[in-house]
């Protein structure tokens, strides 16, 4: 939903599976959008954290429907720069986008990848 949402709005999205396979397309985004019960050979907080260690400057963005505080709280201090709370609004995902690369919000040249 939110990735059909993101390509009408001119963003290029790359959509991965698990967290292995988000890991595979991080050189070339700008931008991860995940959620916090991706499948995986590690979490995602893990996947946030080495998202820190080897792509500082790229922005992780945490959608989730956990209600769970510690969980957002993780991922906060994991290096995630944002976390929504499903269900929430597509436009809300853009605004969230836009807030944290400014420069892209005209063109939506940014690549989104996740889920």
């Amino acid at each position: 939903m939110y990735a059909d949402y993101l390509r009408l709005q001119g963003y290029q999205v790359i959509e991965a599976s698990s967290t292995d396979d988000g890991l595979q397309h991080l050189a070339s985004a700008h931008l991860l959008v995940t959620s916090l019960m991706v499948p995986g050979t590690f979490t995602c907080v893990d996947m946030i954290a080495r998202v820190r260690r080897e792509y500082q400057q790229l922005p992780v963005i945490v959608v989730t429907a956990s209600v769970i505080r510690e969980e957002h709280a993780a991922a906060a201090r994991a290096g995630a720069a944002g976390i929504l709370l499903k269900p929430c609004y597509p436009s809300d995902l853009v605004g969230a986008i836009q807030s944290l690369l400014p420069q892209h919000s005209a063109s939506h040249g940014s690549e989104p990848t996740g889920r």
